[in-house]
C-alpha cells in the first residue's frame, strides 16, 4: 500500500484525499437512475393499460345487462352513454399507454445508450473522471502524506519529551535515584527538546510546501469537478425534459377527444325525456295500444278454411290446399246443370265454390 492509499481522510470534505469518488460515482448512479426511470414509466404504462382493459370489460358487462334489463327509451340511452364513454376512455388510456412506452420510454433508453458506455471495469466515463481526479490530486496527496508523517513525528517527540520531563521531576525528589541517573534524565530531556524543535520545523516546512501547492491542486480539482458537473447537468436537464414530456402524456385533459366525449355524454343525458318515455310505454305497453275488441259473429260452417291433405302418391301434390273463394246464394230450381240437390245440403242457404291454391302461393 502506497503512502497515498494509506492516508485516512479526517472528514468527508471533497478536498480530502479520495473523497472525490462520490462525484465519480454519480456516473454509475446516473445510469441506474435511467433504469429506474424506465421502470417507473413501464409500471405506470401497465396501470394505464389495466385501467383501459377494466373500462372495456365494464362496458361490455353492462351493455349486455342494460340491453336485457327493464330500462327503456331515452333513459336507457342515457345509461348506455356511460358505456360509450367508457369505450372512448379505453381508447384514450391506451393511447396514453402507447405514447409512454413508444415515445417516452424509448427516448430514455436511447439517451442512456448514447451517454453511458459500459466497459469491463464499469463505465468509460467513470474511468475518465477518476483518472482526472487522480492526476489532479496525486502531487498534493504526496505532499499531504509528508505533512501527515511530519505531524505524527512531531506529536510523538512532544509526547516523549513530556514523559522524560515527568521522569526528571520525579527523580529530583527521589533519594534512591543516583546523581548519574538524574544527569542522564536531564540529558535525555534536553535531547528530546531539540528533537521536538527539529520535528516542529520539519512539520512546519512540510505544511509550507503543502500550502504552496494548494492553489494548483484546487485549480486542477475544480477543473475535473467541472467536467463531472457538466456531465451530470446533461442528465438532470434530460430528466427534466423527460418528466415534462411524461406529465404532458398523462394530462388527458389536453387530449382533444376528451371534451367531445363528455359533451356527447352530457348531451345524451340532457336529452332524456320522461314524457317521451312514458308516451312510448303507453303506446307499446299501455292504454294507447290497439285492441281487437270482441264483436258479434254469426256462426257459419262455410266460413272455415278448407284444407285438402294430399295422400302420398295419390291426388294433388303435398302442400296443395283448397280454400273458399266465394259464397253464392243457392237457387231453389232443379235445373239439370245444377250439381247441388236440396237433399244434399242440409239447412244451408249458401253454397261454396272452392279452388285449389298452389303451395308456392
Amino acid at each position: 500500500m502506497s503512502e497515498i492509499e494509506a492516508i485516512v481522510a479526517s472528514s468527508d470534505s471533497f478536498w480530502e484525499v479520495g473523497q472525490y469518488k462520490r462525484t465519480v460515482k454519480r456516473v454509475e448512479d446516473g445510469h441506474k437512475l435511467c433504469d429506474e426511470l424506465m421502470k417507473l414509466i413501464a409500471e405506470r404504462a401497465d396501470i394505464e393499460k389495466a385501467y383501459a382493459k377494466s373500462l372495456k370489460a365494464w362496458a361490455k358487462k353492462w351493455n349486455d345487462s342494460i340491453g336485457k334489463g327493464p330500462e327503456y327509451g331515452t333513459m336507457q340511452a342515457s345509461w348506455m352513454a356511460f358505456l360509450h364513454e367508457a369505450d372512448q376512455r379505453h381508447d384514450v388510456q391506451m393511447s396514453v399507454r402507447d405514447k409512454m412506452m413508444n415515445e417516452v420510454y424509448e427516448n430514455v433508453k436511447k439517451w442512456q445508450k448514447e451517454v453511458y458506455h459500459k466497459s469491463v471495469m464499469g463505465f468509460k466515463e467513470s474511468k475518465e473522471f477518476d483518472e482526472l481526479f487522480k492526476k489532479a490530486q496525486k502531487p498534493w496527496a504526496k505532499q499531504y502524506a509528508k505533512v501527515d508523517k511530519a505531524k505524527k513525528e512531531y506529536f510523538l517527540s512532544c509526547k516523549n519529551k513530556k514523559s522524560a520531563e515527568i521522569q526528571e521531576n520525579n527523580a529530583k525528589s527521589d533519594q534512591a535515584v543516583s546523581q548519574d541517573q538524574k544527569a542522564k534524565l536531564t540529558d535525555k530531556v534536553e535531547r528530546l527538546r531539540k528533537e521536538v524543535e527539529a520535528n516542529r520545523q520539519k512539520y512546519q516546512h512540510a505544511l509550507d510546501e503543502l500550502n504552496h501547492v494548494n492553489p494548483k491542486y484546487m485549480e486542477d480539482m475544480t477543473d475535473a469537478f467541472s467536467r463531472c458537473q457538466e456531465f451530470e447537468e446533461k442528465r438532470l436537464c434530460f430528466s427534466k425534459e423527460t418528466l415534462t414530456e411524461l406529465s404532458n402524456v398523462l394530462n388527458i385533459s389536453a387530449d382533444l377527444r376528451m371534451p367531445q366525449i363528455y359533451r356527447d355524454l352530457h348531451s345524451t343525458i340532457a336529452n332524456a325525456d320522461a314524457g317521451k318515455d312514458l308516451k312510448w310505454w303507453a303506446k307499446n305497453n299501455g292504454t294507447e295500444m290497439a285492441m281487437n275488441w270482441p264483436q258479434f259473429e254469426e256462426y257459419s260452417e262455410e266460413l272455415k278454411s278448407i284444407t285438402k291433405k294430399s295422400k302420398k302418391g295419390v291426388g294433388a301434390d303435398a302442400g296443395d290446399t283448397v280454400m273458399l273463394t266465394s259464397i253464392q246464394p243457392a237457387s231453389h230450381d232443379t235445373r239439370a246443370n245444377d250439381n247441388w240437390s236440396t237433399a244434399s245440403r242440409p239447412n244451408s242457404e249458401y253454397r261454396s265454390v272452392a279452388a285449389p291454391v298452389s303451395a308456392s302461393r
